[in-house]
Formats: structure tokens, C-alpha cells, sequence
């Protein structure tokens, strides 16, 4: 039988995610000096959300993941080549679906990639329980552009879930969907999350794999931030090469047992407040949401911060929040 954690309290507060101070004061929003609060809350609802205006202190990936304490004991999920804490200045561990050497000899193959700069990882991950590899609970989970990639989103959660210590919190860089290569994808829904969760999906759908490997558009943020998205990928008739290369990508689907990784899931910071709340309230999830921090102009990622439960679970009253705007700026 499990022993329950000793609760874990944080030693800093979050930043809200609208500052109206800083909203107003900040170099980058000159327009807006002189505003009273009502009118820069207005204004973020109406225009600054779209335009990705600098409304927080958390203005960076830097920021954001400066918030976790050094003495915080963390995990960091698939940490690559570019982990966001390291040993020489936080207590940190790193879990992976690879071990340390199949990551460098990965990164080896990546341009921009340096392989000695690849963690030693200590949880080699491989289907099993988190809390089963990891035998213990952490103060702080961290993860940077990896929560997309799971083929179950609830499995996910759940696990991270099961190694953190009541009242701690999942800090997450995820890729908004609008300004990066799935643009032209549609927002997951929590139709489809369910769906995965019910077949206890494993693996990503075909469908996804190719939708991946074939019909993405470029990576340049800032193009799609200037409304530059490039032209929509078809598959036409006489692009004998895709058909060629598809039909290449069918075979391995069909005949391979390993896993492929693509992008499962596609966000933006609305839709992913929508499903972690709906998932929170049907007690899929055991973390609620504490920060949603939206995208900012040129960058093509937003932040979260969900925060595990402490249990018996309470009846709560959502408050007034521009966060919840951020669902009419998805």
C-alpha cells in the first residue's frame, strides 16, 4: 500500500496572469500608459490577448521555468537535448522513453543538436507506472513541448498525477497550434481525448502519423504571427513522390510494432483551459489549473501550471478571471 506524500508547500507565489501594472507600464505597450485598470482589463480582453501582448511577469520560457525553486526536488520529462532545469543548479532528475545514449546518438543526427549537452536520464520510461519507475513523489514535474506527444492525454496526467505530492504543482510548455506547423490542424476536442482514454490508446492513430509526417506547414512563428501561414499541404494526384512516400509510411504503420512519435493533440490556451477543466470536473484528472500564462507575439508556445489536488476533493466556485478570456482569444 502506497504511503500518502507529505504535502509540499511552494515557497513563492505564481504571478497572475494579468498584471494590470505591468500591462500598462511595460516598454512594449506604450499605447497604453494612463489607462485605469478597467480599461487595460478591457483592452487585454478585447486586443491584447490577439496581439499577444506582454500582460505578466512570465514574458519568457526563462521566466516561466525560473519559477521553479532550486530546492525544489523535480522531474523533468523528456528533457532532449535541451533540458529547461539542470543538476549544477536544481535538484532535478529526468525521465525518458530513452536512455541517455539512444538520446545522444539521436541528437548526433540534428543540425543544431550538441549530444554531450543530453542529461544523464535517470528513469528510463517504458509503459510502466511513473510512480512504479520513480518510487517516490516530487515537488516540482516540469515538461517542455512533450505533453502533445502523448497518445492518452487523461494517462498522462494521471501518472504525473500519481508522483506529485498534494497541493504541488506540473509546469508545461506547450505548443500553441496557431503558430506553429499543425496551423492548419484542428483544435482537439474532448470527444476525441475521451476517445483515446476509453481505448487506452498506447499508440498514436495512423491517421495522426500521417497527418504529421505529411500535411504540416512551416515552423516559423513569427510568419504565422504576420499572418503568413503557407499554403495549406494537399495531397494531389501528381505528387507521385508523397503518394510514394505515404504509401511507405502505410507499410511501417502496418507491419511495425514500434512506436512512431508525432504530435497527438492541438492546442491553443483556450482549448486547453476548456479540457483540462471539463477533465478536472468529471474526476478524470487529479490537477486543476492554477496558471495559464497565453502566448506571446512571436513565440509559438504558452505556459501552464496545474496543481495536484489535495483530496477529499471540494466543491469550488470558478471566480471571474482573465484567464477565461483567453477562451474567446483561441
Amino acid at each position: 500500500m502506497r504511503h500518502k506524500p507529505k504535502k509540499f508547500d511552494t515557497d513563492a507565489e505564481l504571478p497572475p496572469e494579468f498584471d494590470v501594472e505591468l500591462y500598462v507600464s511595460h516598454p512594449s505597450n506604450p499605447d497604453l500608459a494612463g489607462m485605469n485598470e478597467e480599461q487595460a482589463r478591457k483592452h487585454y480582453v478585447e486586443f491584447g490577448l490577439r496581439e499577444g501582448r506582454v500582460a505578466s511577469a512570465i514574458d519568457s520560457r526563462d521566466a516561466f521555468f525560473s519559477l521553479v525553486s532550486p530546492s525544489s526536488d523535480a522531474l523533468e520529462i523528456g528533457p532532449f537535448f535541451r533540458p529547461m532545469l539542470i543538476k549544477a543548479t536544481h535538484t532535478v532528475s529526468y525521465l525518458d522513453v530513452c536512455s541517455t545514449a539512444e538520446l545522444r546518438h539521436r541528437a548526433a543526427g540534428i543540425s543544431d543538436a550538441r549530444p554531450d549537452e543530453v542529461p544523464d536520464i535517470d528513469f528510463v520510461w517504458q509503459g510502466e507506472d511513473y510512480h512504479d519507475i520513480c518510487k517516490k513523489y516530487f515537488d516540482i514535474v516540469i515538461s517542455s513541448h512533450n505533453i502533445e506527444h502523448s497518445p492518452c492525454l487523461v494517462d498522462h496526467l494521471r501518472q504525473v498525477g500519481s508522483i506529485l505530492k498534494e497541493g504541488c504543482c506540473y509546469f508545461i510548455a506547450i505548443p500553441d497550434k496557431r503558430y506553429c506547423f499543425d496551423h492548419f490542424f484542428p483544435q482537439s476536442t474532448i470527444e476525441e481525448i475521451l476517445e483515446a482514454f476509453l481505448g487506452r490508446r498506447k499508440r498514436h492513430l495512423p491517421s495522426k502519423v500521417l497527418e504529421h509526417k505529411f500535411f504540416t506547414t512551416h515552423n516559423d512563428s513569427m510568419r504565422h504571427w504576420n499572418r503568413d501561414h503557407g499554403e495549406k499541404p494537399r495531397l494531389s494526384p501528381s505528387d507521385k513522390q508523397k503518394i510514394q512516400n505515404i504509401q511507405a509510411t502505410l507499410e511501417e504503420i502496418s507491419i511495425s510494432n514500434s512506436y512512431i512519435d508525432v504530435h497527438a493533440w492541438q492546442f491553443t490556451p483556450g482549448s486547453f483551459i476548456d479540457i483540462i477543466e471539463t477533465l478536472d470536473a468529471m474526476g478524470l484528472i487529479p490537477l486543476q489549473i492554477e496558471r495559464v500564462y497565453s502566448t506571446l507575439k512571436g513565440s509559438n508556445e504558452f505556459y501552464a501550471v496545474l496543481r495536484k489536488r489535495e483530496y477529499p476533493r471540494k466543491t469550488e466556485v470558478m471566480a471571474a478571471h482573465p484567464k477565461h478570456s483567453l477562451r474567446s482569444a483561441a
